[in-house]
This record gives structure tokens, C-alpha cells and sequence, in this order.
């Protein structure tokens, strides 16, 4: 099977924490793909989350990328893993089995992944794994990942502690264009000041040209507004300015649309 150089780089890298910060059709996703399938053959019975923004992301857009890869891999879904329901009866059992299976993705060897949205946080507090992972990172705010995934990397220290794998986070996003995302690129400078525990690959389209086609990125440049290109495609960053009196603003959080509601009194509506 194919991955591009930066892919391999992120598959190699044996850190605790890893980012992938790619332009559009660098194949992050699929690399994600790729990790799993490390994670299956180094933990089984573990227990992994794979989060995004919503279940919707999650089901229609990071799903199919990485199941397309377990596919190359070999793996056949209903004879290896199985997607939001119990899975026979034979396979291996996961060290903590889940109870519902609506959001469980479940391998053959005892490995589960449980799919967990972002835009309820609430409900993802409490659980344990020994790994996971985080798809459109920059989109979910950074107390989300500090306060509700970090805290419940926890599971399998009798049975997994020491490997590298063991309470992994990796984390996958494209170049952030709101403030609330800045936070994804601190991680660069964590990775200089400590590149045993983090690891930090950056990508663009180009890096991933064997498998988009060079008349792909050139129809994209033709069409995308050339700042969205830039930064979507290409990579590029938008520049920060330093200690700006509006460099927290947020047009999400600071602004709202006049809905025009009238009220009757003395002097009719």
C-alpha cells in the first residue's frame, strides 16, 4: 500500500502526543487509518476514542477515509470488525466491554473504538481508554481536549504500560482560522522543548501529489480564492499579530444577527 513521506513520519513517530497539521488532501484521515491498525496489532482488547466535532463528521467524512485504508490492509468489515452493534459471540473480549454498541466500532481480537462527538462534551466525561485520537482538532476547543479526552487516557496500566502506544492522543487539523484553534499551534513549540513526548508533522497537498494528481491542486488554485487556497491547500499560515486589541475575536462569539423581534405597548408594536 502507499503513504506519502509525511505519513509515514506521523506512523513512525513514537511519542505520547502527536499532531498532524495538513492542508486539504494530505491524507490525514487515512493516516489515521494506518494508526489503528498499529493500535489493533500492539493492544488488543484495548479500548480507544476517536472524536471529531460531530457524529456526522465522524460517520460521513472520517470513517469511510479510514475504513477505505483497513481495506489495503486486509481487514473486511463483518469478518474482522464490525460497526454499532455486539459482535459475535467468538471474538476476543475488550478488557472494559461496553455495555451499548450504537457508537462502537469492534475488532475481532478484542479491540473496541468508541466514536465520541465534541458538541456534547459532557457525555464523553468519565470514560477510560488507552488511546485516541481527535479528527478537526483545531475546530474542537482546547478545554474540551484537556478537560474531558487527556483525563481518560487511563485504561490498561497493568497491561500495556511501557509500550509506546499506551496512552497515546494524536491529533489531526488543517491550518486554524479562528483564534479558539490557535492553540493546535503551540504544539510545534512543545515538540522543540520536548520532542520525547510530542511530535509535530506538517503537510500539504503536494506531499500527497502521487495520490491527489498535480491537475487536482491545479484546478483547486484556479478556483478557491487564493487565500483560501493558500491556507486550506497549501498549508500556509495566517499571520498572528502579537498583543493586537482585538486578537481574541471570534465572529462565532462576539457578533449576532439582528432578528428584528417587536414587542406591543402603549404606543402599538
Amino acid at each position: 500500500m502507499y503513504w506519502n513521506s509525511k505519513q509515514l513520519q506521523f506512523l513512525q513517530a513514537q511519542q505520547k502526543v502527536k499532531v498532524f497539521l495538513g492542508g486539504r488532501g494530505s491524507g490525514k484521515t487515512t493516516c489515521e487509518g494506518g494508526a489503528q491498525y498499529q493500535f489493533l496489532t500492539a493492544m488488543p482488547k484495548s479500548k480507544g476514542f476517536l472524536s471529531s466535532t460531530t457524529y456526522n463528521q465522524l460517520l460521513t467524512k472520517t470513517l469511510p477515509a479510514v475504513e477505505s485504508k483497513w481495506a489495503e490492509m486486509g481487514l473486511v468489515e463483518g469478518e474482522d470488525y464490525v460497526i454499532g452493534m455486539r459482535p459475535p459471540r467468538e471474538w476476543e473480549v475488550c478488557l472494559q466491554e461496553p455495555r451499548k454498541y450504537e457508537n462502537i466500532i469492534s475488532f475481532s481480537n478484542g479491540r473496541r473504538i468508541e466514536l465520541l462527538s465534541m458538541d456534547r462534551p459532557d457525555l464523553a466525561r468519565g470514560g477510560s481508554y488507552t488511546d485516541g485520537a481527535v479528527d478537526e482538532a483545531a475546530l474542537v476547543p482546547q478545554e474540551h481536549i484537556t478537560r474531558v479526552l487527556l483525563p481518560s487516557l487511563r485504561m490498561g496500566l497493568i497491561e500495556f504500560g511501557g509500550h509506546w502506544a499506551h496512552k497515546n492522543l494524536r491529533l489531526y487539523t488543517s491550518i486554524p482560522w479562528k483564534p479558539s484553534g490557535y492553540y493546535i499551534l503551540d504544539y510545534e513549540e512543545k515538540a522543540k522543548a520536548n520532542p520525547g513526548r510530542y511530535a509535530f508533522v506538517e503537510s500539504n497537498a503536494l506531499d500527497n501529489v502521487e495520490v491527489l494528481g498535480m491537475d487536482y491542486i491545479k484546478m483547486l488554485e484556479a478556483e478557491l480564492p487564493y487565500l483560501e487556497f493558500l491556507v486550506e491547500v497549501m498549508n500556509q499560515r495566517i499571520r498572528k499579530v502579537r498583543d493586537a486589541f482585538y486578537h481574541k475575536f471570534d465572529a462565532d462569539k462576539h457578533t449576532y444577527s439582528v432578528r428584528y423581534l417587536y414587542g406591543e405597548g402603549e404606543r402599538g408594536i
